[in-house]
């Protein structure tokens, strides 16, 4: 899928309510897959303090379809999840960050309505089939998010600011050069969601949406001390 074409599935899916189109999820699992060695937010905020629907069904969608690709690809099936939800299941959801606590749960099975069984059950899999998926489904868990962050920041990398920073794709390649991104910004909210989901060692405060002649404004309250790089990449089209 082009990022054109992809743009076109957003705007059209959009109409029909929070319904996440199939094609595009599995789309972006495809390329999570593809990228799984490469990268490595808080994703998700608590079901009774989500705001944007849509953006917690996108990313259940895209964990579900990761979920079965890996089992298709070992030629195994997703069993269903037993009924009465196993105690692991519900510490799982509430690691990543969907629930705090299990009483929780009937408003995530109201938010998901038909994908919510599948959901537990692709939690279940993976659980008992942690070998087979590595580290790709972490950064939808905001426990092992946090545990990046706190690695990264105890570390004596080199920093770097992003700013005009798109979905990240600059940010990595200095990261992959052994960098640490302090902070990232840009004025397009696709574009920061998609950052943070791309970039699980950033706090996702740390990755601002807005003008960045207000960023560099109120840049002091972020505590940016001893800053080595400062990148920026943009195009005339954006300006």
């Amino acid at each position: 899928m082009t990022s054109n074409s992809a743009v076109l599935e957003v705007k059209k899916y959009k109409q029909i309510g929070n319904a996440v189109p199939p094609l595009f999820a599995e789309a972006l699992a495809q390329a999570i897959l593809k990228i799984r060695f490469r990268n490595k937010l808080m994703i998700f905020n608590p079901t009774l303090d989500t705001i944007r629907k849509d953006e917690l069904l996108e990313k259940v969608a895209i964990y579900i379809r990761i979920v079965h690709i890996v089992a298709e690809s070992n030629n195994v099936i997703v069993p269903v999840c037993p009924k009465d939800t196993p105690q692991e299941i519900i510490n799982e959801i509430v690691d990543m960050g969907l629930v705090t606590e299990e009483n929780e749960l009937f408003v995530l099975r109201g938010l998901l309505k038909s994908s919510y069984e599948d959901f537990l059950s692709c939690v279940s899999f993976f659980l008992h089939n942690r070998l087979l998926f590595g580290s790709i489904l972490d950064r939808f868990s905001n426990k092992k998010r946090r545990e990046l962050q706190i690695r990264e920041l105890k570390s004596d990398k080199p920093t770097v600011v992003d700013f005009f920073s798109g979905a990240g794709g600059l940010s990595l390649g200095f990261v992959q050069a052994g960098f640490r991104i302090s902070l990232a910004n840009d004025f397009e909210e696709v574009c920061v969601r998609t950052y943070r989901f791309n970039h699980p060692e950033v706090p996702s405060n740390r990755v601002v949406l807005g003008d960045i002649r207000q960023v560099v404004e109120t840049l002091p309250s972020y505590n940016l001390d001893n800053v080595d790089v400062v990148i920026g990449w943009t195009t005339l089209s954006r300006l």
